[in-house]
């Protein structure tokens, strides 16, 4: 679930866009929002690596070696036109 999401899973849309996601949804959120996102997943012993790029993957996630550790790690770089409209959502909604 790394390019879609369900905002009648939410009360409303700009909630989503103001919080940045909600539980179980919050990285297809991030990815929806960011020029490109990379994702690492160290699991049962293996580094898995995917990448996307305005949402859209890359490429399929890889098998990237072996890791002793578990989690995932994320890197994104937010996109400026989506945060300037968050900016104004944001404002208006604390306006009101």
């Amino acid at each position: 679930m790394m390019t879609s999401s369900h905002p009648e899973e939410s009360s409303t849309t700009t909630r989503i866009i103001i919080s940045g996601g909600l539980h179980g949804i919050g990285v297809s959120v991030v990815n929806a929002l960011s020029e490109w996102l990379r994702l690492s997943i160290r699991r049962d012993g293996k580094l898995h690596q995917m990448e996307s790029e305005w949402a859209k993957p890359t490429g399929p996630l890889k098998a990237a070696g072996k890791s002793e550790q578990r989690g995932t790690e994320g890197h994104f770089l937010a996109s400026k036109e989506i945060s300037a409209i968050s900016n104004s959502i944001m404002t208006s909604w604390q306006s009101a």
